[in-house]
């Protein structure tokens, strides 16, 4: 049964700050969240493209999900970027974002390779067993396919 969410509103991706060393800096990130709800966000994306998914281990995207959720409290909706190539590690990352109480995952399909639209629905389909509301967005040149209409009416059924 398909529920009908709402993440009406702005939703603004969170920059990744990090220290001189390279590591995550909880402390600008939770100043970084601040900014964006005081300045009107309704939903904050964590760890997506902006911020710097591609550059931290599963474990510092989970680490994200939660002290976002922690810090956030409520004032805001917090979406994951749980993108990742291979299927099972996104969905480790999507059950990470549930764990942490994220109101939902969003995913971009696999990147740097060109699955076809029926590899693309089943990516989806297998995700979407973790339970948490998928967002879905697509950069095409990225991801070297675009979501056309007919596949996102393929999608919505998931």
């Amino acid at each position: 049964m398909a529920r009908r969410i709402d993440w009406t509103g702005v939703y603004s991706p969170a920059v990744t700050p990090f220290t001189e060393t390279g590591e995550i800096n909880e402390a600008g990130f939770r100043e970084v969240l601040d900014y964006l709800i005081a300045e009107g966000a309704d939903g904050i994306i964590v760890a997506g493209c902006t911020g710097e998914w591609f550059s931290l281990g599963d474990s510092e995207r989970a680490r994200l999900f939660a002290v976002a959720r922690e810090h956030i409290d409520g004032r805001a909706k917090v979406i994951a970027g749980t993108c990742a190539i291979a299927t099972h590690q996104t969905i480790g990352l999507t059950q990470a974002a549930k764990d942490a109480g994220c109101d939902g995952a969003m995913i971009m399909a696999p990147c740097f390779i060109a699955p076809r639209n029926v590899e693309i629905v089943q990516y989806y389909a297998d995700i979407a067993k973790v339970g948490l509301p998928i967002m879905i967005y697509s950069i095409p040149e990225k991801g070297h396919h675009n979501l056309d209409a007919d596949l996102i009416e393929d999608l919505k059924a998931i």
